[in-house]
């Protein structure tokens, strides 16, 4: 099954309980072999869902899937632990337009990178990191001089409706990349590989 949290999922293969039933009495595989075939098929769909998740964000903010690739997280489940799952977890913050690697120039009444446009941004050294060179758009929250508000692309609701749209292709996915696995144990288990 897969667990959609906040800001992250869990694949957890031992939620199947109607297809664990199944292997011992159609492949007639013990415990460990089942325990084998469950982490590689959580383990290739996390990796799967990863894949397809960076990529339909990137499709539908029309943003480089370099910009976020260091966002995600994922925690692959490991042999001879009792609980056979992985988890992914994504940033949903917006992504500074400054790491898009295009150079931004300054236009009318804002600042341009790429596509987009910040109304009223202009171009200065982090609040944070003064000394470190980093770069960042920035926009005065009033006439004041200060306080200045960080310019982002926000990426939250995108990052929603690509992960909607994976859950239930993610569940199929696992079914069948399990009973894959589960078929390699056998054939393994029968001498045939």
């Amino acid at each position: 099954m897969i667990h959609q949290g906040h800001l992250g999922l869990t694949f957890h293969a031992g939620d199947l309980a109607e297809l664990e039933k199944l292997a011992e009495a159609r492949f007639g595989l013990g415990d460990k072999a089942i325990a084998r075939a469950q982490r590689r098929a959580v383990n290739k769909v996390a990796r799967w869902f990863r894949t397809y998740l960076l990529r339909g964000i990137g499709q539908l903010t029309g943003l480089p899937q370099k910009a976020m690739r260091a966002r995600f997280r994922l925690a692959l489940a490991r042999a001879g632990s009792e609980e056979q799952s992985a988890h992914i977890w994504f940033g949903t913050d917006g992504i500074d337009p400054m790491k898009l690697g295009l150079k931004g120039r300054p236009s009318g009444s804002g600042y341009r990178v790429g596509k987009h446009f910040f109304e009223g941004a202009f171009r200065a050294f982090h609040i944070n990191y003064p000394a470190s060179n980093r770069v960042g758009l920035y926009r005065r929250k009033n006439r004041k001089r200060i306080p200045i508000i960080r310019q982002m692309i926000p990426i939250n609701e995108q990052a929603n409706l690509v992960v909607e749209r994976l859950v239930e292709r993610g569940q199929s996915r696992l079914l069948t990349v399990l009973r894959q696995e589960l078929e390699f144990e056998q054939k393994k288990a029968q001498g045939i590989l």
